[in-house]
């Protein structure tokens, strides 16, 4: 017996799923996408949107077609994201990668281990550039100035990953991810009633990203949603607890909090422009029908429930709309430029 969904069906766009993901980062801008706590470099989601172009760009000088494969050697980190939205597709043997990405000290491994693998061109480290092989950031910089051609891509047929099992039962196979499987779970997960994302929430990576759920929690429908991703050197307990401490942010607290108040329908928590400080958190919020709800509710409750540091400096605005998706998330970039706007009309 067929069981249906309560929701109803969502409307899955014809598109890949890097252009999927990518236009959906232009909403964030500037806002940091990744931290990596070890050195504390740092990218924001334009820089992302840049540094995928860049190296698609560079590849794409060096030979690489649709339908070549990218094998990728590489812990959570930051260029292992920005290599799979070039249109990754990893493991060796039977996928036949023409090009490997792997950190240096794992240079020695990826070569024994692909030496029997006559489709391997080059092989590319993700730091400086060591024994004759090129870099990473080498094919950065050779994409700066290059021209991507226009590349077709059919989203329920053309596959974007092959994600492999664990081999506990046999040899690893390779399941086949369409561009279309990954952009419908992304808004499957997405769901506004369902969705575990508010659009300002901080993840810490501990599961693989080569895992299912580290593709469709951090890779996809994080960053769909504006998920800012912290990437640890070492994932020990002792380790873990200080980047919980130290990555603890208002935004989420903030929203869930006012939601949380009677004759709230939704709320949205925004840095507005400020001389002194930069950005300041400032709440707009639409009441329910018949709410009494007062701007000093909104900012009392905040001020209980929070250290001073997170409290909305920037003030509480009530309205009657707020931008949003077809699928209800709502288009912070829009809050801001509608801000902005109102900003200049009143000077």
């Amino acid at each position: 017996m067929a069981v249906r969904s309560p929701f109803p069906d969502i409307n899955i766009p014809e598109v890949s799923l890097a252009e999927f993901i990518l236009n959906e980062a232009k909403c964030f801008s500037d806002r940091i996408a990744f931290i990596d706590d070890a050195t504390g470099r740092t990218m924001t989601f334009t820089e992302f949107n840049d540094d995928v172009n860049k190296l698609a760009k560079g590849l794409h000088a060096i030979g690489l077609e649709k339908n070549d494969v990218i094998a990728l050697c590489l812990p959570n980190m930051i260029e292992y994201i920005v290599v799979t939205y070039v249109g990754m597709k990893k493991i060796f043997s039977n996928a036949n990668p023409r090009y490997i990405f792997a950190l240096p000290d794992m240079l020695e491994t990826v070569k024994n281990a692909s030496s029997s693998c006559s489709s391997v061109q080059e092989i590319f480290i993700v730091e400086r550039n060591i024994d004759g092989d090129k870099s990473y950031d080498e094919l950065l910089r050779l994409g700066k100035d290059q021209v991507l051609p226009a590349i077709e891509i059919v989203p329920k047929d053309d596959a974007a990953m092959l994600v492999y099992t664990s081999g506990s039962t046999g040899d690893r196979k390779a399941a086949v991810n369409t561009h279309r499987n990954l952009v419908a779970n992304t808004l499957q997960i997405s769901y506004p009633r369902i969705s575990p994302f508010s659009g300002n929430d901080v993840s810490i990576a501990l599961r693989p990203m080569s895992h299912g759920y580290g593709l469709s929690m951090y890779m996809t429908s994080g960053l769909y949603n504006g998920c800012r991703l912290i990437f640890l050197e070492d994932y020990g307990t002792e380790s873990l607890m200080k980047a919980i401490d130290k990555y603890k942010v208002a935004p989420r607290e903030l929203e869930d909090i006012i939601q949380d108040l009677p004759g709230v329908d939704s709320v949205v928590v925004v840095g507005v422009p400020d001389e002194e400080y930069q950005e300041l958190a400032k709440a707009f919020v639409i009441k329910q029908p018949g709410s009494s709800l007062t701007e000093d509710d909104v900012i009392k409750v905040v001020q209980e429930s929070l250290e001073r540091k997170r409290w909305l400096h920037g003030g509480v605005e009530f309205v009657e709309t707020l931008p949003k998706t077809p699928s209800g998330k709502v288009l912070r970039r829009l809050v801001k430029e509608n801000l902005v706007m109102k900003k200049k009309k009143g000077n």
